[in-house]
């Protein structure tokens, strides 16, 4: 018997040994990347369920069947100084289809006293839950030259004084640093006599604000200018020794022996009728100017429309020709001590009273414009 014995090539083996590695044999998932893969894939949901946990536990017990997937929760805090108040608001955003949540928005209402928060207005998916409810802010007066009443959100509070400020008085005040000082009268106390003190005040603050609030009425702003009977009252009432001030309203050693003044959170209210004189300037005869000068003693509550016809009447001149047409001024001392005028609005006739409108030294003086001479630059004369 004769044996057969072949060999094969080198092309040939290789051929072999590339069909043995394409068996299915050799096709294995590597073990290690496997285990690497599931190990990831359970901490991403441990994370998720962790963080899904986290925000479980800031949504209310009663609401939850509505927000199952939350995105946002906010809590908001607001302070209310003159009330010593604390209004705290908290919030949660979620996702979720507007027809479910209308049905169940249902649901919910049908729940008899849900929890002490108080009431849930749903909007799209939106609850608000607050924890007290809505608090009106009360009023105070501004213990600036102004001494308006306002709503307590609209003041500052100042330093250690704790002093209240509307915008028109705040700010108008410097301490030596540079930082905002308090323009109230026991923090701006200069002179060694009430007279000195009265015309540093008037001077340094009262102008000031007065300028300041002029500008920011004429923007709109609800703000008041400052009168000089409110630093009058102040002072009047004051204590004879007084110490020189410091000029920084976080130093109140000086102050020690102050008394309280007593009308000083309550509103001035000026028994004394107000000499009022109204100029009408028009033109005359030959490109002259009339001046005609009307002066009588108001009452302070009177409104400042009331005041022109009463005034314009006395002279035998009709309000109703007068007053459309006319542009209306008040004379004021400026910064520089000059005479200076500051206009009044039409809408302002019927709100302001006499009180309210700054003087000129003892009366309050109105410019009463037929021609518009004050915007041409032409000298009107005041006394």
């Amino acid at each position: 018997m004769e044996e057969t014995k072949s060999e094969m090539t080198d092309i040939e083996l290789k051929s072999v040994q590339s069909l043995d590695n394409l068996s299915l044999k050799n096709w294995t998932l590597p073990e290690k990347k496997k285990e690497e893969k599931v190990v990831v894939e359970e901490k991403k949901e441990e994370e998720k369920a962790e963080t899904d946990d986290g925000m479980a536990s800031l949504i209310p017990e009663y609401i939850r069947e509505i927000c199952k997937n939350p995105k946002s929760a906010e809590l908001r805090v607001s302070y209310d100084a003159p009330t010593v108040q604390s209004t705290y608001t908290y919030s949660i955003t979620w996702e979720s289809d507007e027809i479910e949540a209308v049905a169940k928005g249902r649901v919910l209402k049908s729940v008899p006293n849900p929890t002490k928060f108080g009431k849930l207005p749903l909007l799209d998916g939106h609850v608000k839950v607050v924890s007290a409810p809505s608090l009106t802010p009360v009023t105070a007066l501004c213990d600036g030259p102004c001494k308006k009443e306002f709503s307590s959100n609209l003041l500052s509070t100042v330093g250690r004084c704790g002093h209240y400020l509307c915008s028109a008085c705040y700010g108008i005040v410097k301490n030596d640093d540079g930082s905002n000082g308090c323009s109230a009268l026991r923090c701006f106390w200069q002179g060694a006599s009430r007279e000195e003190s009265k015309r540093n005040y008037e001077k340094n603050v009262c102008r000031k604000q007065r300028k300041k609030a002029m500008d920011m009425s004429s923007r709109g702003i609800d703000v008041k200018p400052a009168s000089v009977a409110s630093s009058i009252s102040e002072l009047s009432s004051a204590p004879t020794p007084m110490p020189k001030r410091t000029n920084s309203e976080t130093d109140l050693s000086s102050y020690g022996n102050l008394t309280q003044i007593p009308s000083y959170r309550k509103p001035v209210k000026s028994s004394k009728s107000i000499k009022v004189r109204l100029i009408l300037v028009e033109a005359a005869e030959n490109y002259s100017i009339a001046h005609t000068y009307m002066e009588h003693r108001i009452k302070p509550e009177t409104k400042l429309i009331r005041t022109l016809q009463y005034l314009l009447k006395k002279k035998n001149k009709s309000p109703e020709s007068y007053i459309p047409s006319a542009r209306l001024y008040y004379g004021m001392l400026t910064e520089e001590d000059k005479l200076g005028m500051r206009r009044i609005k039409k809408s302002c006739y019927d709100e302001v009273t006499v009180d309210e409108v700054p003087r000129l030294g003892d009366r309050l003086v109105l410019i009463m414009d037929m021609n518009d001479f004050v915007s041409k630059g032409i000298r009107i004369v005041l006394e």
